[in-house]
C-alpha cells in the first residue's frame, strides 16, 4: 500500500500524463512515434519529481560507481525479469532505501507503471491482442506480492484511426486499479 509521498508522485506523473495529452491533442505531429510518447512523458515525470525534491538533483548523486550502488526510481523501458512483463513502457520503483548489488535482478517492488499505445494513421496499428498483451500485463504487475505493483496505467492515443468494437469490449475489462487514460484526434 503506497504511503502519502508514494501516493504524491503517483499523482504528480499522472498529472504530467494529463497535461502532456492537452498538449499532444493541439499538435499531434511533434510526436511521431510511440518512443517520442515514452521519452516525452518520462523526461517530465522525472522532471516533476525532481522538482519537487522527490529525486535527486541532476549530477551523480551517489558518488563514484561502486560495487553497490543506489538506482534511480524512474526508469523508461527497464527489463523487468518477470514473465510476460518485461520491459514496461514507464516505471516507477518504491524507495526501499538499500543499496543494491550492481547487476541484480531483482524486481524491485513497483509504485507505479505505465504502458503506452500511440496509434497513427500510417506508422502503427491498434490492435485486440497488443491492448489484451498490455492489459495482462498490468494486471499480472499487479497481483504479484514481490515485485509487484502498486498503481498501474494505461494511456492510449490515437491519431484518426478508430476504435474498433472488440477494442472497446477489451478495455471495458480493465482492472478498477488500472487508470485508463485515452485521447483521440
Amino acid at each position: 500500500m503506497p504511503n502519502r509521498k508514494e501516493i504524491e508522485m503517483v499523482k504528480i506523473a499522472e498529472i504530467e500524463i494529463e497535461k502532456f495529452a492537452k498538449e499532444w491533442q493541439k499538435t499531434p505531429y511533434l510526436w511521431e512515434s510511440e518512443t517520442d510518447v515514452h521519452a516525452e512523458l518520462y523526461i517530465r515525470i522525472k522532471s516533476s519529481l525532481r522538482k519537487k525534491k522527490f529525486l535527486p538533483e541532476k549530477g551523480n548523486p551517489y558518488g563514484d560507481l561502486i560495487d553497490e550502488e543506489y538506482f534511480d526510481w524512474i526508469y523508461c523501458k527497464p527489463k523487468t525479469y518477470i514473465k510476460k512483463a518485461n520491459y514496461p513502457d514507464i516505471v516507477i520503483y518504491k524507495d526501499m532505501g538499500k543499496k543494491h548489488r550492481v547487476g541484480d535482478r531483482e524486481n524491485e517492488p513497483m509504485l507505479w507503471v505505465c504502458e503506452i499505445k500511440y496509434v497513427t494513421d500510417w506508422s502503427s496499428q491498434l490492435s485486440k491482442e497488443s491492448v489484451q498483451s498490455d492489459i495482462i500485463k498490468l494486471k499480472g504487475l499487479l497481483k504479484r506480492k514481490k515485485g509487484g505493483v502498486d498503481c498501474a496505467c494505461y494511456l492510449i492515443l490515437r491519431r484518426h484511426i478508430p476504435l474498433s468494437k472488440t477494442i472497446i469490449k477489451t478495455l471495458e475489462g480493465i482492472n478498477k486499479k488500472v487508470h485508463l487514460y485515452h485521447y483521440a484526434v
